[in-house]
């Protein structure tokens, strides 16, 4: 195997105790600085333990040069079990042990790759590169030094040393990938989406180290400072897609919001892509409350990218716009609220009350319009007309499995055109029903309709 240099410049050679105490950091809290639990090094150590390359493990600070080892403890628990625990023990040149109070087992539930213990170290030294000129270009990563040569103290510089195995070969080769931080132009202070140009899973980065990967495929991938970790480096797929759609609205990038509108909100339901499962109350959370500035741009992208497409709730609101030549998008609820947030008109400003009720409206029939005159003759006549006009009379083709008669609105009875012809009582009671409506102006269910439809009996039967 070969040995791996991972080493940055310091301004000042820091204490011992942040690199042995747990918890000790001196980056968090830092917009720019990506360390934050001070614990991740002695993480690092026992996962190096648990792999048996602690013993290869050097760590210079400055000229100060500390390597590590193990000591056996045999331990009795409360229930009488022996066992044999390993502490890890730092010990310095030509100077004193310090036991760390760290056992081998230190975060092996969470702490399962290799790769985890390398990223941390790697992370620290953007740190402390970050803090000796704010860039990364004293980091050195070397993998190819020769076993047990080259593991040289340096003043002004942090070195960490290990042996590689194939799975840190691995990691290594794509170092680039995984710390968008070492590239030359990255700027650590700010969120940014970037195109998934190879089309699989969503990349996470947080301040440029990642930290996840989402979906299958997925149209961006995200590096956001404010992202919250758990103390093992994780993020919850439900924090990563709350802040990813934060970071597409508060990008400002007409495009981006292009491409998340057409390829994964416009299509909910249909798309492939990772962007498209984002929970629709945090989509219209952060559309509600964006900037001035960014809520103008997700209107622009609307405009530009579905300007003509009306938002369907329901299927049948979908069949009633598309019967009427309109292009759809299928939305409801808070998805819905977030599109009309950027302009899209909704089915109930495009179609009338009685389409979107499911009717289709028809001429009466002679039959029913004799129905209604006598209806109403003896309504006046019994002066329970409520000194209202008579109504007009219109007919209705029911488009839904609805099985209403009859309904009244705005001066009109509208009857079922199925019983237009009943001669039977279906098609009286029903126009009795709505000239009671329009007589007294009460909705269904009523006890004033009640009372008017009880007279109207009595009235009838005589005395």
């Amino acid at each position: 195997m070969s040995m791996v240099m991972i080493e940055n410049k310091v301004r000042v050679i820091p204490s011992v105790e942040l690199m042995r105490l747990l918890g000790a950091s001196s980056s968090r809290g830092s917009d720019e600085l990506i360390g934050q639990f001070g614990s991740g090094f002695l993480h690092a150590l026992a996962l190096f333990a648990r792999e048996g390359l602690l013993s290869s493990v050097k760590v210079t600070l400055g000229l100060d040069v500390y390597t590590f080892s193990l000591k056996r403890h045999n331990v009795v628990d409360s229930r009488g079990n022996e066992d044999v625990r390993r502490e890890i023990i730092m010990h310095k040149q030509n100077g004193a042990s310090i036991p760390l109070g760290i056992d081998t087992e230190f975060s092996a539930l969470n702490w399962t790759s290799i790769g985890m213990a390398v990223r941390e170290i790697i992370s620290n030294a953007i740190d402390g590169a970050i803090t000796y000129d704010s860039t990364t270009n004293s980091v050195v990563i070397k993998d190819d030094l020769p076993e047990h040569k080259g593991t040289r103290a340096k003043d002004g510089v942090i070195r960490v040393f290990f042996l590689a195995n194939e799975e840190i070969t691995e990691y290594l080769g794509r170092v680039q990938d995984t710390f968008l931080a070492l590239r030359r132009d990255y700027k650590p202070t700010h969120s940014s989406v970037f195109v998934n140009k190879s089309g699989g899973p969503a990349k996470i980065y947080r301040k440029g180290v990642l930290v996840g990967e989402f979906g299958n495929q997925s149209l961006f991938n995200y590096d956001l400072v404010d992202l919250k970790l758990d103390e093992d480096r994780n993020v919850d797929s439900w924090e990563a897609a709350r802040k990813a759609f934060a970071a597409i609205v508060q990008s400002g990038n007409v495009d981006i919001m292009k491409q998340y509108l057409g390829e994964a909100a416009l299509k909910h339901g249909y798309s492939p892509y990772w962007e498209a499962s984002f929970n629709t109350h945090t989509v219209k959370l952060w559309v509600q409350y964006a900037s001035a500035e960014n809520k103008a741009v997700w209107k622009q992208a609307m405009h530009e990218q579905a300007a003509d497409k009306i938002i369907a709730k329901s299927e049948l609101e979908a069949k009633l716009l598309k019967a009427k030549g309109h292009e759809i998008v299928h939305a409801d609820g808070d998805l819905a609220a977030a599109l009309a947030e950027g302009g899209l008109k909704t089915a109930a400003e495009v179609l009338d009350a009685d389409e979107l009720s499911g009717q289709e409206i028809v001429p009466a029939s002679e039959t029913a319009q004799a129905v209604l005159d006598r209806v109403w003759g003896v309504v006046e006549a019994k002066n329970m007309s409520g000194g209202k006009e008579k109504p007009a009379l219109k007919a209705f083709a029911q488009t839904t499995n609805a099985d209403r008669l009859g309904s009244y609105r705005n001066n009109t009875v509208y009857v079922r055109s199925d019983i237009q012809e009943d001669a039977g009582i279906m098609l009286r009671q029903t126009i009795i029903e709505e000239c009671g409506h329009h007589a007294t102006g009460a909705m269904d269910h009523t006890r004033e309709l009640q009372e008017w439809a009880f007279q109207l009996a009595a009235e009838l039967m005589g005395g």
